[in-house]
């Protein structure tokens, strides 16, 4: 008995392992579709100048739309096999701060939002099943803070 639970805690951690680099690269891949498609948009006639001619811009048009359909296509393949797995993303932004599950790294003072919500989230955080794989790294809302002469007033 002793032998089959130490093998199924270390097949739970390889598993564990696994998941996580799995989880590292869907974030990598998640960004460069990001970055492709808010950057890499050649602006018209910047292709043709660094070039000469409107068959060299539909040529780098048409690879950068290669590559991102590449993007896409892996992160789709990424997101439905770890959902399969049993792995999901965290839902942080708009929700009340949950330190189990969340790690603060930056505040935002407003009254926007109530005393702290998650207002952004800077790397998202993972559960698989119930248990965290990866916490979410947050910014939360934080109540302005009153000056010496705001005091003085109230």
């Amino acid at each position: 008995a002793r032998d089959a639970d130490l093998r199924q805690e270390v097949e739970r951690r390889v598993r564990r392992e696994m998941l996580s680099a799995m989880v590292d690269v869907h974030e990598r891949l998640r960004r460069g579709l990001d970055t492709s498609r808010k950057q890499a948009r050649p602006r018209r006639g910047r292709w043709e100048a660094l070039f000469g001619g409107h068959r060299v811009e539909r040529e780098a048009a048409a690879a950068i739309q290669a590559l991102e359909e590449g993007y896409r296509l892996n992160v789709d393949d990424l997101e439905e096999r770890l959902g399969r797995w049993g792995v999901r993303e965290i839902s942080a932004v708009g929700r009340a701060f949950e330190p189990e599950r969340m790690n603060a790294v930056d505040v935002a003072e407003t009254d926007a939002v109530a005393e702290g919500t998650v207002v952004e989230v800077y790397r998202a955080g993972y559960l698989w099943h119930d248990e965290v794989l990866r916490p979410a790294q947050v910014k939360v809302a934080r109540a302005p803070r009153r000056t010496e002469t705001e005091a003085h007033r109230g």
